[in-house]
C-alpha cells in the first residue's frame, strides 16, 4: 500500500517552472501565460533565413539521366575491394550494413 502511494504521488508531482519576465519587465506566473510567452519567444527566434543562395536548383539534371557511363566490374574486383579497402573499425552507414556483414557476403549476394 505504501509503495503504491509513492508511485501515485510521484506521478502527480508538478514540475516547478520559475516565473518568466516579459518584454515590459513584468513577471508571468500563470502556467498558461508562461506557455504563451515561450511560444512567442520561439516564434521570434525560429524565423526563416533571408539568405540569397548561389545555387540554382531549377537547372538540375534529371535523375533518370546518367552523367557518365558506369564501368563494368567483376565479382573478383568487388570481393577484392571488400577485403582490402574496407576498415573493420568503421561504423556502418545510413543503410546499417557493417563491415562484418560485407566481409561474410556470399557470391550469390554480390551478384
Amino acid at each position: 500500500m505504501c509503495q503504491n502511494y509513492r508511485q501515485v504521488k510521484n506521478y502527480y508531482k508538478k514540475v516547478y517552472v520559475p516565473p518568466i519576465r516579459k518584454e515590459d519587465g513584468s513577471w508571468v506566473c500563470c502556467e498558461q501565460n508562461k506557455a504563451y510567452m515561450y511560444a512567442r519567444h520561439l516564434e521570434r527566434l525560429l524565423q526563416p533565413n533571408d539568405i540569397v543562395s548561389e545555387l540554382d536548383i531549377t537547372h538540375r539534371q534529371p535523375l533518370n539521366e546518367i552523367p557518365k557511363k558506369i564501368k563494368h566490374f567483376t565479382l573478383i574486383k568487388i570481393s577484392k575491394e571488400i577485403d582490402m579497402n574496407i576498415n573493420p573499425k568503421k561504423v556502418s552507414g545510413y543503410d546499417h550494413i557493417n563491415t562484418k556483414i560485407l566481409k561474410e557476403l556470399s557470391k550469390k549476394a554480390m551478384i
